[in-house]
């Protein structure tokens, strides 16, 4: 591609970022009320979501017109002269400046998929030509022009996914006052009869909630019914118990407060209070429902400490 080319795809990804700025930033209502339109005729039901995806808390910061005509600009000085490292940090740099002012992690990922296509196609088509001229035998050729559009697509299908820069999974979020909450997990029942939550930093290295018990339950359910399951809990519970007393996640058993957080979202609370291992009476499969005007409880199955056992 020549750079007349580059000239205009890098003019077209800027008009067109300017025209999504503007459509969310201007029209969302418009835009809301037409997508429930067309929903609706075609027979679906909009998720009270969808409305939140469209509608900014706030209007976009003008800085946010002014970091995409930029970043453009540097794309388009990197696609039509010698690119130079000076250049891509300055998009990188700018990238993460504006990262702060667009809300949704979804509209980052399309103004920067749309941002950095030019350039990302151009470093491609160059990577792809310097391999063909390179390349030993056909083969290895094949293979690295494989890697290369690999390398291609989680750049851009994800929304210019530059490490270490990752921004978040879309869709999540905390809701500071939930409405109502179902919890399927299990807990931990010391000897004075109270309990605390087994919780998702205590599978350490495997931290995303739900997924270490629910893993074994899936693939072996006798062995997550057995003795020997619970043997298991007691062994990673006793392994976090030293961070525990410190009232430190156990994945903050070495940096503290700046340890790298958990998958999901997790913190010590204030009100916890985790004894020591020889305290534990039983471990409970729980179902916990709550709504506005109730709560409901269920132990699904509880597995009683044989500390004996466990200690071999």
């Amino acid at each position: 591609m020549n750079d007349r080319v580059y000239s205009m795809l890098s003019g077209v990804a800027l008009l067109s970022t300017i025209v999504l700025f503007v459509l969310i930033d201007i029209y969302s209502d418009l835009l809301l009320h037409w997508s429930e339109a067309v929903l609706f005729h075609f027979g679906y039901v909009v998720p009270p979501t969808f409305a939140d995806l469209l509608t900014l808390s706030s209007s976009l910061s003008p800085f946010a017109y002014v970091f995409v005509i930029i970043i453009s600009l540097i794309n388009y000085r990197m696609v039509t002269a010698s690119p130079s490292w000076t250049l891509l940090s300055l998009a990188v740099f700018s990238v993460l400046i504006l990262n702060g002012f667009i809300e949704h992690i979804w509209l980052r990922r399309g103004v920067f998929f749309i941002l950095f296509f030019p350039v990302t196609l151009f470093f491609s088509l160059q990577a792809r030509d310097y391999i063909k001229a390179n390349a030993q035998d056909i083969v290895s050729q094949r293979l690295l022009l494989f890697f290369n559009t690999i390398f291609l697509l989680i750049l851009l299908i994800p929304g210019f996914y530059l490490p270490p820069f990752f921004d978040g999974i879309a869709g999540w979020a905390l809701n500071k006052k939930p409405s109502g909450y179902n919890i399927t997990d299990i807990r931990l029942k010391f000897d004075d009869g109270h309990v605390e939550w087994f919780r998702a930093s205590f599978y350490n290295p495997i931290t995303m909630g739900g997924r270490s018990f629910g893993m074994v339950k899936r693939r072996d359910s006798g062995f997550f019914y057995s003795e020997e399951f619970s043997c298991y809990l007691y062994d990673l519970y006793g392994k976090a118990y030293s961070s525990l007393e410190k009232r430190k996640l156990p994945t903050q058993a070495i940096l503290g407060d700046y340890s790298y957080p958990p998958h999901t979202f997790d913190s010590f609370p204030e009100s916890a209070n985790y004894f020591p291992a020889d305290r534990i009476h039983s471990f409970q499969y729980v179902r916990v429902s709550k709504s506005e005007s109730q709560m409901n409880e269920d132990v699904l199955f509880e597995w009683e400490i044989n500390v004996n056992t466990c200690n071999k």
